[in-house]
């Protein structure tokens, strides 16, 4: 079946306005990570699974670091995911906690076996919003890999708490968009079989991401349609709204038509 969507969960990656260079993608199994580099809200991590197009199951995971907090926590990660022994006597290890000013925070857990550790390693990703958020359980390369995503997009990006401050005071205000959020993309994809309409409302947040854990659901003639346009939205690119020329998150609801 055709889908007439703007959407592609799997488009190329561009840059945003906001952004230094390319997006790291990681296809750890069902969950789809996207490590990208911004100019306003630093680091950025979003990840994003909906397992067998089930949309009960949807969790998301998106937050942004800053860039001289991450370029410190490194450290300490890469020691303890390379370690052959991640120390002490506790069945469960753990690695500092990367935390930002939300409260969104990354963590690293080792099981330990006898005197040494387990080569696997637990990635918590926790919403300081009260979402779920994700666990996964990653090969060490895998971790690895991911790390050295955060290192590299960590120099191209900046943090500026003041704006990130006055865009937050703006949409409080309900101060009406100079510039509505668009999205950066058109695209077809093939699915089902079938016909129906989703209808989504979600938030796009000022580094042009869809906020994983702000989607309401108004109409779906299907789950799984639901769950096929959020693995999308997770992923996409959006250009984010303009308030006396201050970017500011935004609420947009968006109608899917499957065909």
């Amino acid at each position: 079946m055709k889908i007439r969507f703007t959407l592609l969960l799997l488009a190329l990656p561009a840059a945003l306005h906001a952004q230094a260079m390319h997006d790291d993608r990681f296809n750890w199994g069902p969950v789809e990570i996207v490590v990208y580099a911004d100019t306003i809200s630093g680091v950025g991590v979003m990840a994003g699974t909906t397992e067998f197009f089930d949309a009960s199951q949807f969790r998301g995971y998106g937050a942004s670091f800053d860039p001289a907090v991450v370029a410190a926590w490194m450290n300490v990660a890469k020691a303890f995911v390379d370690s052959p022994d991640p120390g002490g006597v506790e069945e469960m290890r753990a690695a500092p906690a990367l935390v930002n000013a939300g409260s969104d925070s990354l963590l690293l857990f080792r099981r330990r076996r006898g005197d040494r550790g387990e080569s696997n390693v637990i990635v918590q990703m926790v919403s300081g919003r009260g979402g779920e958020g994700i666990t996964l359980l990653a090969t060490r390369e895998q971790v690895r890999g991911f790390l050295r995503s955060l290192g590299r997009h960590g120099p191209a990006s900046r943090y500026q708490a003041e704006l990130l401050r006055r865009s937050s005071e703006l949409s409080a205000a309900h101060v009406p968009y100079e510039v509505p959020p668009k999205v950066r993309f058109k695209g077809e994809n093939r699915h089902f079989g079938r016909r129906g309409v989703t209808v989504l409302r979600f938030t796009v947040t000022v580094e042009g991401r869809v906020d994983p854990e702000s989607f309401e659901v108004i109409r779906t003639d299907d789950e799984m349609f639901t769950a096929a346009a959020r693995a999308s939205l997770v992923t996409s690119r959006w250009e984010p709204a303009l308030i006396t020329g201050v970017r500011v998150e935004s609420h947009v609801v968006l109608t899917i038509q499957f065909e």
